[in-house]
């Protein structure tokens, strides 16, 4: 969970360095937070296919659901229902997905506490 929180502030960073002189002010965040959780979908799907270390594979499930609850939260900061709505939908998608594929106990824990984390946050 704290590498997405890492890899977001890296990536906001280097966007901002980019936007900022070439459009003269900040830019949208909204839009680049689901293109960041895109991208580690993308690069943990990839993993996924290469890696064979279920537990490793099973700790960096936190990165992409984190990066999606980060930017649901964050996008939906004023209205508390629909953050908790939001990334309990995005739980129950990934437990479907982990229920489906017949996933070891150790991917649920990985989600459960990326979960709470992201409630904290």
């Amino acid at each position: 969970m704290s590498v997405a929180y890492i890899a977001y502030a890296l990536f906001h960073t280097v966007i901002a360095g980019i936007s900022i002189p070439i459009i003269g002010h900040p830019y949208p965040t909204v839009a680049t937070r689901p293109v960041f959780a895109l991208i580690m979908t993308v690069l943990y799907l990839i993993y996924c296919r290469k890696g064979r270390n279920d537990i490793a594979k099973a700790a960096l499930i936190s990165i992409p659901a984190g990066a999606i609850m980060l930017s649901l939260g964050i996008a939906l900061f004023k209205l508390p229902l629909a953050v908790i709505a939001s990334k309990t939908a995005v739980l129950v998608v990934f437990l479907f997905i982990l229920a489906r594929f017949k996933k070891d106990w150790a991917y649920y824990l990985a989600l459960s506490v990326t979960y709470i984390l992201s409630m904290l946050y």
